[in-house]
């Protein structure tokens, strides 16, 4: 079966280099609702092609309880949104993680002011999840969109932006991190399906991209 409607997406490593560690295979997934997916017989045989050792999935749309996808060998950990139906993230992974931590810290989330606005409250979305490996840290994460006129575009350039970043960072006081998602900013106009959308916008489209250039992140090579 083809694999419709199906996207990787890049994955950052923060400042260190893979060289000295075991070869893994990282996959990251936007699946825009888990449950269709799973009814369109796409994710088995996603997952039976790539053979990922973690797979990453953002909004997924949908609690563990209510998913029905099978993925034998694979350990699963989510975090949902508060609000049914929305937003999410998820980890599979062949090996337990040490640790998996939901969401961004309070020290994080607080430093930079990441409160609720009229679209709701960023930090009961479900939008980051973080697996401890022995050699690394993983981290996906489904990043709030600026929305249609640019109005949660604020939140992003000074509380969510700057609060994820500082999280990676302090992770990454203690090994390497690997950040990955869908970071709902595009960085050329080729990523974009619908050019006119909101982060094709000079503002929208180089939030990110210019503040993970100080960070020394280095992008991985993308399939798509």
């Amino acid at each position: 079966m083809p694999l419709v409607g199906a996207a990787l997406a890049d994955f950052v490593v923060l400042d260190h280099s893979f060289a000295t560690f075991p070869y893994v295979r990282l996959v990251s997934w936007n699946v825009n609702g888990i449950r269709a997916v799973s009814k369109k017989g796409l994710f088995t045989p996603f997952v039976e092609k790539l053979q990922p050792d973690i797979l990453c999935l953002q909004e997924t749309k949908a609690d563990q309880s209510q998913s029905d996808v099978e993925a034998p060998g694979y350990i699963e950990h989510w975090n949902s949104a508060e609000k049914k139906g929305y937003s999410g993230t998820a980890i599979f992974s062949k090996t337990e993680p040490l640790l998996v931590t939901p969401g961004l810290p309070l020290e994080s989330s607080d430093r930079f002011g990441v409160i609720a606005d009229a679209f709701g409250d960023p930090r009961s979305e479900g939008r980051v999840l973080t697996a401890e490996f022995p050699e690394f840290y993983v981290v996906t994460v489904y990043t709030p969109n600026a929305k249609n006129d640019l109005e949660r575009l604020p939140l992003r350039h000074t509380q969510w932006d700057p609060a994820f970043l500082h999280y990676v960072k302090e992770l990454e006081g203690s090994k390497p991190v690997i950040f990955c998602g869908d970071l709902n900013v595009a960085h050329t106009p080729d990523d974009l399906a619908n050019r006119c959308q909101p982060g094709g916008t000079v503002r929208g489209r180089g939030q990110r991209i210019e503040r993970t250039r100080p960070a020394r992140a280095v992008p991985s090579t993308r399939n798509v």
